[in-house]
C-alpha cells in the first residue's frame, strides 16, 4: 500500500517531550517531519510528573494550564538519621503535571508546526540504508532521510538498529492517590522525597491538583546489587507510613541511568531522552535531559543534513554537554545508594549542602561538575575511578 507520507526528511518514533520536541524543532525549521506513536493520544504515561524549572525554561509553548501544582519548596527527609532538610526559593523549583496533559501540549504544538501525527501504529519493522532508513508500518513504507528515536527506555528502534540492552536501569512503582481534602493539604507545601524508601532508592510524594502522585524507586542495580524486595510492598509500606489510602492501581516502570554502551548514534538513527539512556544518575529524573536532547538531535539534522553529518554532529554534543554532567552524577549516585554507611556520612556531614546542591540542578544554576570534590572522598576507590 502506498502512503501519502512514505517519503519525508525525518522520522520521529514516540510521542514524549523528548520527540514531540525534535519534531516541532525540525517542522519549524521546514523540515518534512512524520512523528509516530504506538498509542493512541493522549495516552497515560507512569511518571512522577515533576518537570523541574530548568526543563520548563527551554519548553517552546506556554504549559501554564497543564500545571497541576508549583512547588517552591522541597522536602528531604532522612528517617534513620532523624533528618529531614528543606529547601525553598521564589522561583517554582518542581512544577507538577500530569503527562497525558503535558505531553499533548507538546504534540499539539509540534502539530501547528507541520509535523504530520500517526497514532496507534502498531508494528512496525525498520530497515537502514546508506544515506536512509526505510520503516515498514503495517505494510506502509516510509523513507527518510534520519530517523530520532524517542521510544523510552524499552526502544524498539534501538533493539532493531542493534544497540544492545541497557547496563544500569532503575525500577520504579508508582500510583495516583485520590484523596481526601485534609490529607491533599497535608501534603500541599512541598515536593517531598524520603531517602531511606528503600534503603538504596527513595520514595516520593508529588501534591497535584487533586490528588496525590506517590512512587519508589530503588537504585540497586545501579551499584551491582539485586533489589531486596519487591517495590510493590516497598510501596504497600510507604503508604503506610504516611497514612496513605492503598491505590486502585499502581504502574511499574525502568528508568536508564546510564547511557547506552554503544553510544547515542549510529548511521541515520539519533536516540534521545529514555531511549539514549540520559536519566539523572542521582534523582532519576529524565525530563530534562530528555527535552535537551530532543533539541540537539533536531539542531544536528538541520546543521548536517547536506553533508550527512547529522549523527556525528548529535553524538559530539552530547559527549560535550550532557556526558561529563551525567558521569559526575553517578559518582554521586553511588554516594547516596551504594553503602549505609557512606550515605549516612553524606547526609549527616553534607546533607544540608547536598539539599541546596539539588535545588540548584532543578533550577539550572548548578551542574554536577562543580559539587565539592570532598564528598568525592566518600566514594570507593573503584567509584573514583569514573564509572562507567
Amino acid at each position: 500500500m502506498t502512503s501519502p507520507w512514505r517519503t519525508v526528511d525525518a522520522v520521529v518514533v514516540g510521542g514524549g517531550p523528548a520527540g514531540a520536541l525534535a519534531a516541532a524543532r525540525l517542522a519549524g525549521s521546514g523540515r518534512r517531519v512524520l512523528l509516530l506513536e504506538k498509542e493512541a493520544l493522549p495516552r497515560y504515561k507512569p511518571c512522577g510528573g515533576g518537570l523541574v524549572w530548568r526543563a520548563r525554561q527551554g519548553l517552546p509553548v506556554d504549559i501554564a494550564d497543564c500545571i497541576e501544582h508549583e512547588c517552591h519548596r522541597i522536602l528531604i527527609s532522612y528517617k534513620h538519621l532523624g533528618k529531614e532538610l528543606t529547601v525553598e526559593n521564589e522561583r517554582t523549583l518542581i512544577s507538577m503535571v500530569m503527562r497525558p496533559d503535558f505531553d499533548r501540549r507538546l504534540i499539539e504544538h509540534a502539530r501547528a508546526l507541520g509535523t504530520e501525527i500517526v497514532e496507534a501504529t502498531g508494528s512496525w519493522r525498520l530497515t537502514q540504508w546508506r544515506d536512509g532508513i526505510e520503516l515498514d508500518v503495517e505494510g506502509r513504507p516510509v523513507t527518510a532521510r534520519w530517523l530520532v528515536a524517542a521510544d523510552g527506555a524499552r526502544s524498539r528502534a534501538a533493539r532493531q538498529a542493534g544497540w544492545g540492552p541497557f547496563r544500569r536501569l532503575v525500577p520504579a512503582i508508582e500510583c495516583e492517590l485520590d484523596v481526601d481534602r485534609e490529607t491533599l493539604r497535608r501534603f500541599a507545601n512541598a515536593a517531598r522525597f524520603d531517602l531511606d524508601f528503600p534503603a538504596d532508592g527513595y520514595g516520593w510524594v508529588f501534591p497535584k491538583r487533586r490528588h496525590l502522585s506517590v512512587g519508589v524507586c530503588s537504585f540497586a542495580t545501579m551499584v551491582g546489587r539485586s533489589l531486596r524486595e519487591p517495590l510493590k510492598r516497598t510501596l504497600a509500606d510507604y503508604l503506610r507510613r504516611h497514612r496513605l489510602p492503598t491505590p486502585a492501581q499502581e504502574h511499574g516502570y525502568v528508568i536508564p541511568v546510564a547511557p547506552r554502551a554503544e553510544g547515542v548514534a549510529r548511521g541515520r538513527i539519533m536516540l534521545v531522552g529514555d531511549a539514549a539512556g540520559l536519566a539523572d544518575p542521582v534523582t532519576a529524573e529524565g525530563l530534562s535531559h530528555a527535552l535537551q536532547s530532543g533539541g540537539m538531535a533536531a539542531e544536528a539534522i538541520v546543521d548536517g543534513d547536506a553533508d550527512g553529518s547529522a549523527c556525528a554532529r548529535y553524538a559530539e554534543r552530547v559527549g560535550r554537554e550532557l556526558m561529563p554532567e551525567l558521569r559526575r552524577a553517578r559518582w554521586l549516585g553511588r554516594l547516596m545508594y551504594s553503602s549505609g554507611y557512606v550515605r549516612n556520612a553524606l547526609m549527616d556531614r553534607e546533607g544540608r549542602r547536598l539539599t541546596d546542591l539539588m535545588a540548584r540542578i532543578f533550577l539550572g544554576d548548578e551542574r554536577y561538575p562543580k559539587m565539592q570534590a570532598s564528598w568525592l572522598r566518600l566514594l570507593p576507590d573503584s567509584g573514583r575511578a569514573g564509572g562507567e
